[in-house]
């Protein structure tokens, strides 16, 4: 349960939610964009690193390490009662690295992490490396942060960034499962298909490509959404898929909202266009509501020892 929210009951599972039905994660990459989802209607979320590592540090020769996503995360489930799912990337390493980010990662609060078969560490420079790491090895990722788990509600998802062909994106899905892993995750956009990626082909035949992994797929499937707002969420359901992710719309949105107020603020200091066009859909009382401010007054009368007038004259 979140400390900070001071709400009552435990904090949902994801493997509870999942076992419910079908799921949708907002993207959040820190405690506001996780509150603002909370907020809007949203029972789960996703930590996306891409989005983490833009608005921490601005550059893509930056590398952000475990303890930072970590320390992120327990800010955001602090902040919020619903579950995360936190991108773990490669584990930050080797084994034993792995190990210990998936016990920090889950000590932070996360109901469960994905870690993806690219080579360590993840180029950012657009250089092309090597696709993907070995099946045994990615395997072995999986199996690594399996045995690190603690808490048998904490899911561990086995994600493949393969582009060599749909088949063996499929086939190192269902290795990922077969090890144990939870769900899988084959990020489908990027794959090749007769020399295209796959993200390229009109919609109905992704769809029907789409519809072909999740079948051979033998388990639960998740996959990203909102990337380039083709697919609704709901078309993304009916082709199989159990769960979805946004896991950058926050973040875009974000991204160009500020921009543009920004650059009207340039000109005449006030942005008042931008406002005027976009009013915050967040009143006065709501946003002090949602940040706590009814909690701060109420620690402080019964915590703060300061004194009223009534109490005062009463001395």
């Amino acid at each position: 349960m979140s400390q900070e929210t001071g709400s009552t009951g435990k904090r949902p599972t994801l493997r509870a939610q999942l076992r419910d039905g079908w799921l949708l994660s907002a993207g959040c990459f820190d405690a506001w964009s996780a509150k603002l989802a909370e907020h809007v209607g949203f029972s789960s979320l996703h930590f996306s690193g891409g989005a983490f590592h833009t608005s921490q540090f601005a550059y893509a020769g930056m590398v952000y390490t475990m303890p930072e996503v970590a320390s992120q995360v327990g800010r955001i489930t602090a902040a919020v009662d619903i579950p995360i799912l936190a991108d773990l990337d490669t584990g930050f390493g080797g084994v034993e690295d792995i190990l210990r980010a998936t016990r920090e990662l889950e000590r932070a609060g996360a109901g469960g992490i994905h870690i993806e078969d690219v080579p360590f560490p993840i180029t950012r420079n657009g250089a092309q490396g090597p696709a993907v790491i070995p099946k045994s090895e990615a395997v072995g990722r999986v199996k690594a942060a399996l045995a690190a788990r603690t808490d048998p509600d904490f899911l561990v998802v086995g994600r493949t960034d393969s582009t060599v062909s749909v088949d063996d994106l499929i086939e190192r899905s269902n290795l990922f499962l077969e090890a144990g892993a939870d769900v899988a995750f084959p990020l489908v956009r990027a794959v090749e298909v007769d020399g295209r990626r796959l993200a390229e082909l009109p919609p109905p035949e992704r769809l029907e490509w789409y519809r072909r992994i999740v079948r051979e797929i033998d388990g639960p499937v998740v996959t990203v959404g909102g990337v380039d707002r083709t697919f609704s969420a709901s078309e993304l359901r009916d082709v199989g898929f159990t769960w979805v992710i946004v896991p950058l719309v926050a973040f875009n949105a974000a991204t160009a909202a500020m921009t543009l107020a920004l650059r009207e603020a340039l000109e005449d200091g006030r942005a008042s266009r931008y406002f005027t066009d976009h009013p915050n859909p967040l009143t006065p009382s709501q946003y002090m509501k949602l940040v706590g401010y009814d909690r701060v007054a109420e620690h402080e009368r019964e915590f703060g020892g300061a004194e009223t007038a009534d109490d005062e004259g009463e001395s």
